[in-house]
């Protein structure tokens, strides 16, 4: 729970969408989300049902976020597919029912409405903070949100025969303790000039957003801005300098550049328009988000082909959903290959498993945080 300010791989964060961990990028779902919320008091984990709606809405939450919200450029709904939904909210009631967690289905459903109505990151979403667990330092956690002290420090594979996935409970550090990224500071703390701290107010429109606003090196991407705000980076030539300022998302018919259009709305030809008015294949263009096939070539919207087992994988192609693009066996191609589906037989050297699946003793499976106690 998709993803926020990158937590190292030796911490497991207590961001609300690091939930469930997507397997096809571990290490970008893993971003700190923080948002409001700070109760010491493990929640009820709620009946199946109750939970599988709460996991479902948060997962279409997830992936109606805005451009931007995800590292890397990639899209909230390219990461998070409806063919991958079941096996996500499968996984999510694991975590509900994980020993000693304090999320509930009321946490995700509201953390869910936030994000929707507020059409914001779900680390700009104040319901999205999750509650402490219940779990002492030292025992046992796959989960940061299982934990009293709300960290779950992870350090690979354990002599203690637990799954590489488990941990142990810590106490993050209070304000003002020296850190060295922000897992390292207890929730709603962020790690800033190498201090635990609070996240600075939002900023208002105009205002600077820039990391060195604090006069730091923050491990925060960018300083917060206001709801229905971003921090645009207004690039200048030298000597002028680079500066980072509060905008407005545009509305339609305003310019853009990429990923700063209001919700519902692409960036094509540098303004904000309908996604049915992006440039159809052949017409001009100068960029990806100037198609409405997302594929710029050679000056030209071009369409993306969707191919099938054994298809090449390349710029101009995707495999169909519930496929992965994996190395052929001479080395040197990608093809697309079926995911293993969850409890059938995988290697580590072949086939990727069903997302929100690992391969573990020789088979597909999720992690279930009853493991690590």
């Amino acid at each position: 729970m998709p993803r926020p300010v990158m937590a190292p791989p030796s911490t497991r964060a207590r961001s609300a969408s690091g939930f469930v961990q997507a397997a096809t990028l571990i290490t970008l779902a893993a971003a700190a989300m923080a948002c409001a919320s700070n109760s010491d008091e493990p929640a009820s984990s709620g009946s199946d049902v109750d939970g599988a709606a709460a996991c479902g809405q948060y997962f279409d939450a997830l992936s109606h976020q805005p451009a931007g919200c995800i590292p890397l450029g990639i899209a909230a709904a390219s990461f998070y597919k409806a063919v991958d939904k079941p096996l996500y909210v499968k996984q999510c009631l694991l975590d509900l029912k994980a020993p000693g967690a304090g999320a509930s289905p009321s946490f995700l459903s509201a953390c869910a409405a936030e994000m929707e109505s507020q059409h914001v990151c779900e680390s700009k979403a104040a319901a999205c903070q999750p509650p402490k667990g219940s779990l002492a330092d030292g025992e046992g956690c796959s989960k940061g949100r299982q934990c009293k002290g709300g960290l779950c420090k992870v350090p690979g594979p354990a002599s203690s025969g637990r799954p590489s996935f488990c941990g142990v409970c810590a106490t993050g550090l209070g304000d003002g303790g020296t850190c060295q990224s922000t897992a390292d500071c207890a929730s709603g703390l962020f790690c800033l000039a190498g201090k635990c701290a609070p996240a600075p107010a939002p900023a208002a429109e105009g205002a600077n957003c820039a990391q060195a606003a604090a006069g730091t090196s923050s491990t925060l991407p960018t300083l917060p801005c206001a709801p229905g705000l971003y921090c645009r980076t207004n690039i200048a030539l030298p000597p002028a300098t680079t500066t980072m300022t509060c905008a407005r998302l545009g509305a339609k018919g305003e310019s853009c550049v990429l990923g700063d259009c209001d919700k519902g709305l692409t960036c094509s030809a540098k303004t904000c328009v309908d996604p049915a008015e992006a440039r159809d294949d052949g017409a001009d263009c100068a960029r990806a988000g100037d198609c409405k096939s997302g594929l710029c070539e050679a000056a030209k919207c071009k369409a993306v082909a969707v191919v099938g087992v054994g298809a090449a994988c390349t710029t101009g192609s995707r495999c169909a959903d519930g496929l992965a693009c994996h190395g052929a066996a001479d080395g040197a191609t990608m093809v697309c290959v079926e995911r293993i589906a969850e409890g059938a037989a995988c290697a580590s050297s072949g086939a990727p498993c069903a997302t929100h699946t690992t391969c573990r003793n020789g088979t597909c499976q999720q992690n279930d945080p009853a493991a690590c106690r």
